[in-house]
């Protein structure tokens, strides 16, 4: 008897069949279930005209934020929506920024992502609060536009408890490319489209998710992409956004996916577990912060910084048998001794982190070193950006 006559049949001789018939349903529905609503930009008011300048004011839910840049301004800026209904501008598969066909279903959003003075982000509330200690996944598809002359390393996503949104000052969770988990990525896909991923326990009781770019000018990596468009090229990273999807999963699972393809591995956990093989084979080890980031010109650590901070700081608590040498590198622009100073003030500024949460002050040393021992050429500005660099040393006590 198939499952269908099962059930039919408790229902007529039962009043269990009810009760299992519920269970049944209810269980198969909550599997996969997606709490973003309007994820595929399907639902929408009206097609996007020539002459929009918001045209994602049409589609349910989304919205798009306004927010703080690293300047202390107020902006608010307008992301894009585009779908098969239109033409021109705002068609699917060919619109103002190239050629792209939906993901899924016929219409799909566009942000900028890095451009002077402007950053884009879609903004939605959550069907349901993420449950604080509960896991849960987040993924989108996502697909850089053909006009654009350069790509970037690294999206993110951002909860939050309320509207109120802080740009790049919000903690935000790295997206990274599905099935490339914790090797090097640049997000330059423009033929097909990028599956992005990450698995999260939620710390809070949290109902909004904003999708976008939360770092600092300073630490997003570029890439130069050929172009023959005929269309005047954007200097500038914009991205076509498909399929959001936030998925409740099993800590089982969440923990078995980032065990077998390190999912959700921070640039400082990959680092931290490269030191750990050096010094277990009795090595001094040293590496660089690539997820560390201060004001320009300055030596405040933003809040981008903490998640890998803290890395850093419970794995010195988890090794209280090494010491720790903070160690500042700048580019090589502007005056000698005025990089020296910014070098050493910043590597001051990780040395009183790590004090200021519990690392015993006789384990930490910390110096700054200018333009010495540059890692890149200081000929271009990617070569520029690496070598404006925080470098951790670890050695044991004892040696």
């Amino acid at each position: 008897m198939d499952l269908k006559k099962q059930l039919k049949y408790l229902a007529i001789n039962s009043w269990w069949g009810v009760l299992v018939i519920f269970l049944v349903f209810n269980v198969l529905g909550l599997k996969g279930q997606n709490l973003v609503p309007n994820g595929n930009f399907e639902q929408f008011n009206e097609c996007p005209g020539e002459r929009d300048h918001y045209p994602l004011k049409n589609v349910k839910a989304w919205q798009a934020p306004a927010y703080e840049n690293d300047q202390g301004n107020q902006l608010q800026h307008s992301p894009d929506f585009f779908h098969i209904c239109s033409q021109g501008k705002y068609g699917n598969p060919e619109n103002y920024y190239g050629i792209q066909e939906a993901k899924k279903g016929k219409g799909y959003a566009g942000i900028y992502v890095h451009k002077v003075l402007t950053r884009e982000y879609l903004f939605i509330q959550l069907d349901s609060t993420l449950k604080k200690g509960h896991h849960y996944q987040i993924s989108c598809a996502i697909s850089l536009s053909d006009r654009c002359l350069h790509s970037i390393n690294k999206l993110s996503a951002a909860f939050t408890k309320n509207k109120e949104f802080q740009g790049i000052k919000v903690d935000a969770l790295p997206l990274v490319i599905k099935d490339q988990e914790g090797k090097p990525q640049m997000l330059d896909e423009q033929e097909n489209w990028l599956e992005l991923s990450a698995n999260f326990k939620a710390d809070g009781q949290m109902q909004y998710l904003i999708l976008g770019n939360f770092y600092p000018k300073d630490s997003i990596k570029t890439n130069w992409v050929s172009n023959d468009t005929e269309q005047p090229n954007l200097k500038k990273a914009y991205y076509y956004v498909d399929d959001v999807t936030v998925q409740p999963c099993k800590t089982k699972d969440c923990k078995e996916l980032k065990s077998a393809k390190a999912s959700n591995a921070s640039p400082t956990q990959q680092k931290l577990q490269a030191a750990k093989e050096e010094l277990e084979a009795g090595n001094q080890a040293k590496l660089t912060l690539e997820d560390i980031y201060f004001s320009v010109g300055k030596s405040k650590i933003l809040p981008a910084s903490y998640s890998g901070l803290k890395e850093m700081t419970r794995y010195l608590k988890q090794n209280e048998n090494l010491k720790v040498k903070v160690e500042g590198y700048t580019d090589n622009t502007g005056r000698k001794e005025a990089n020296l100073a910014l070098s050493k003030e910043r590597a001051k500024a990780v040395a009183n982190y790590l004090l200021e949460h519990g690392i015993a002050q006789d384990r930490i040393s910390y110096e700054g070193y200018g333009a010495a021992n540059p890692v890149a050429t200081n000929k271009t500005e990617s070569g520029r950006q690496e070598n404006r660099r925080v470098e951790i040393s670890l050695k044991k006590i004892s040696q």
